[in-house]
């Protein structure tokens, strides 16, 4: 049985921008609350109206191989007082944890399994080509109490849902509690959606989240939790504007970042930590790029740059706490004795202790009002009426590839008489190079090339970032740093400690000259696969 569920990229998406004028959306946000601030938000002025309330009983479906799940989908039948209906919701590659096609379709009361020939031909080609012949099982059953309202706001209609209830696995012992208000858009725009969110008192009682009832209901019936996201394949596509692009790359880190914040503030989970940090980088490395052509002159752009910054630089102590940990453990039988456990042991304790900070950080008002105001910022910004964001994306995004490529061309030769901080400046050029590559590589016809590219600098930024790590751990934690590592232990329990510390860091620091080896020959295969855009991107001028 797996440990952990990805909540990831799908497999396979449903590309909502090409998609049919006739398929059906859902928009929607969730925002998971307490129970108390649930009960409060019953009285919010901005969610009064008539009110409707029943029970939902909701049985979800999918193959023994969870192939609806590995898509972004789900199947679900659900009772309530009017009938019985079947569901199916799929992932679309824009924005896909908030916008889903969905399709629901009546089914006789009593019916106990799907039925993919009542739905229409869309729904059932999709379904089809997700699980083909596998049978359909049912691994966990929803049973909420809903209330609706639909309330006016700006100028749209929004449906609000309240829901408590309880999500069930095939185990009985197995249960999660489910409080949590959905927002969904009856008619109008996403942006007023947005609006009304930032109007709710969000903070630790009320923060947004993209985990589904199916999501959880799958890491339920497989007896594990949700583990940390990666970031998805670029969401661009030939024939996209410079703002169509923009948007897109900025949802895609957004997604991500929603993905992995609750695991942190949830469990203190490292791994959603690093992936959260990935998310901000990756966020900001868009915004750099877009930055001098698209962004100048928007006032919020520097805003919600600065607070993306200082929310990475919250959560940079455990992240560097922890890869220092996960480097004394590559030592092997170096740290196999008892001080060497003892010392393993205490950083462990440490870094838990350094991860309070981060999820008191993400779990906090400030940060929850700065997701919103970013996708709000994306629907509605100034940016917007920049002349350069109607330009062709392929053009701007060949400019863009060529000015950074300049910042990491020649610097081979450079390596070995480069200090430890120069190494660092070259290596986030070659990460924000990699990520553009990585952004823009969906647009060119050279694929392989680009992901020769990508590989290559991506490998120079590990072998970049061992030797930045080394460095960091001697400055910050080496011997007379300035950490404050161990100020809870006796004297000379934290001596000892600091000492063996010490030692081990040194060793760790005598691998550079290799890494810099390795970085000489991944920035040789750099050269050789650069350029790719200039015959890529031209076919389709």
């Amino acid at each position: 049985m797996n440990e952990t569920l990805a909540l990831d990229r799908p497999t396979k998406a449903f590309d909502g921008v090409t998609a049919p004028e006739s398929t059906p959306v859902e928009v929607e946000i969730k925002l998971a609350a307490s129970p108390a601030m649930l009960d409060a938000l019953r009285d919010h002025p901005l969610l009064a109206g008539p009110a409707a309330t029943e029970v939902l009983a909701t049985t979800y479906f999918d193959t023994a191989t969870c192939a609806l799940a590995k898509a972004g989908a789900s199947l679900r039948i659900r009772r309530r007082a009017k009938g019985c209906e079947q569901t199916l919701k799929l992932a679309m590659r824009r924005k896909h944890h908030i916008q889903r096609g969905e399709w629901n379709q009546p089914l006789a009361e009593g019916t106990c399994t799907p039925s993919a020939a009542a739905f229409p031909r869309r729904a059932r080609e999709a379904l089809d080509e997700i699980v083909g012949t596998a049978p359909l099982v049912p691994y966990a059953q929803v049973v909420v109490t809903r209330e609706t309202r639909q309330v006016q706001f700006g100028g749209s209609m929004i449906e609000i849902a309240f829901d408590v209830g309880t999500i069930s696995g095939s185990a009985p012992d197995r249960s999660l509690q489910v409080a949590e208000i959905e927002l969904e858009l009856v008619d109008g725009h996403l942006a007023d959606l947005l609006a009304l969110a930032l109007e709710l008192p969000l903070g630790p009682g009320l923060h947004w989240s993209i985990a589904t009832k199916a999501q959880r209901a799958q890491a339920l019936a497989q007896g594990c939790e949700i583990r940390a996201a990666h970031d998805a394949p670029s969401p661009l596509a030939p024939g996209m504007t410079v703002a169509r692009g923009f948007q897109a790359i900025g949802w895609a880190c957004l997604c991500h970042l929603l993905a992995n914040y609750p695991l942190v503030v949830d469990r203190g989970d490292q791994a959603a930590l690093h992936q959260s940090r990935v998310a901000i980088r990756r966020l900001r490395a868009g915004f750099a790029l877009f930055a001098r052509d698209v962004l100048t002159g928007d006032g919020d752009a520097k805003a919600l740059r600065d607070g993306f910054r200082a929310a990475a630089a919250t959560m940079g102590p455990a992240r560097d706490i922890h890869v220092l940990r996960r480097r004394l453990q590559a030592q092997g039988d170096a740290m196999a004795d008892g001080a060497g456990q003892r010392l393993l042991a205490q950083l462990a304790s440490e870094e838990a202790l350094a991860t309070d900070q981060p999820r008191s950080m993400l779990a906090g008002e400030a940060f929850q009002r700065l997701l919103l105001r970013l996708a709000l910022w994306l629907e509605t910004g100034e940016w917007l009426d920049q002349d350069a964001a109607a330009q062709p994306l392929n053009i701007f995004a060949a400019k863009v590839l060529d000015h950074q490529r300049k910042r990491v061309k020649g610097m081979r030769k450079r390596l070995a008489g480069m200090s430890d901080e120069a190494l660092h400046d070259l290596r986030i050029d070659v990460k924000k190079l990699r990520y553009a590559v990585g952004f823009f590589a969906p647009l060119g016809t050279a694929t392989k090339r680009a992901r020769d590219h990508e590989r290559a600098l991506g490998a120079v930024q590990d072998a970049l970032g061992e030797i930045h790590d080394a460095a960091v751990a001697q400055t910050v934690f080496g011997w007379g740093g300035p950490s404050e590592l161990f100020t809870a232990l006796p004297l000379a329990e934290a001596q000892d400690m600091r000492l063996r510390l010490s030692e081990a860091i040194a060793h760790s620091a005598s691998e550079r000259p290799a890494f810099l080896n390795l970085a000489r020959r991944s920035l040789a295969a750099e050269r050789d696969a650069a350029g790719w855009w200039h015959a890529g991107f031209t076919d389709q001028e």
